[in-house]
């Protein structure tokens, strides 16, 4: 026996799913993100990293799916004990997935501080 489930069960399944949010570690929340490899001259190359922000039907929820990606990011970065990421890519479509990628480093406090 088939089961269906109801379209309005699954369009609410949907939306809550929608208003999830990646939490971002303490860790996370103090490192450092640039584009620019120059900023991490003489720091030590740890790993790249990923976050991935799900693929959401309508642009409603695209703010979510890029702070998810990039709390996802740094979370691995500061993971592994980076202090700093150079962005390398960041992707973003209207019915896509957003994705962040980066370089972890760790860097010296002198070149990280804010």
């Amino acid at each position: 026996m088939r089961r269906n489930i109801p379209v309005a069960a699954l369009a609410t399944i949907m939306a809550v799913s929608g208003c999830a949010t990646a939490q971002m570690t303490p860790g996370a929340a103090r490192i450092r993100v640039t584009p620019d490899a120059e900023m991490v001259r003489g720091c030590k190359f740890l790993d790249a990293v990923h976050g991935g922000g799900g693929a959401y039907a309508n642009t409603l929820y695209q703010g979510k799916a890029r702070d998810n990606a990039r709390a996802e990011m740094l979370n691995q970065a500061a993971a592994i004990g980076a202090n700093a990421v150079v962005l390398t890519e960041s992707v973003s479509g209207v019915v896509s997935s957003t994705d962040y990628r980066g370089d972890a480093y760790l860097c010296p406090d002198s070149l990280v501080r804010r």
